[in-house]
């Protein structure tokens, strides 16, 4: 039959080394958790920024075609009408000046939406490192220690 002591030092060995693993299986579940969401967050944006970028070239092309429906319109009429010069040049170009004015807007839309969805990106970085440090991995040394006090608490109750 075993002495108390020796149960006790057993006991307090067992019950330190379960708790290291538990918290380290517990640290490693909500790291692997909080990756896989970083992951579906960024997969989310990087599917965000490929339609956008799609929609923007639709719009651009839509809004080019146009363009040049206009300027062949007015390039036509004017003809027809026996007009030339300034006015025929500045019509021309007030439809190209419109042109590029919406293409303007339509890159400046696309560049803050990418910004908006990279900071996004940077939020989903943030939540997934605060989860992970919330979450920290037991050392080694600290279950020692643990474990030492527990044995110097159960020698210093049986003698």
């Amino acid at each position: 039959m075993c002495d108390p002591m020796t149960i006790a030092v057993g006991l307090s060995i067992a019950s330190g080394v379960a708790g290291h693993v538990g918290q380290q299986q517990q640290a490693n579940a909500a790291a692997d958790a909080a990756n896989r969401a970083y992951a579906i967050d960024r997969e989310a944006a990087v599917a965000r920024q490929h339609e956008e970028a799609s929609a923007t070239a639709q719009r651009l092309l839509d809004n080019q075609r146009a363009a040049m429906r206009a300027n062949a319109t007015a390039t036509v009429s004017a003809g027809e009408a026996g007009a030339y010069g300034n006015s025929v040049n500045r019509l021309l170009q007030s439809i190209g000046m419109q042109e590029g004015t919406v293409y303007g807007r339509e890159m400046t839309n696309l560049a803050n939406t990418n910004r908006s969805l990279e900071f996004q990106n940077r939020a989903a970085q943030v939540r997934r490192d605060n989860t992970i440090i919330q979450n920290p991995k037991p050392s080694l040394l600290g279950t020692a220690l643990n474990i030492g006090g527990d044995i110097f608490n159960a020698y210093d109750r049986f003698n």
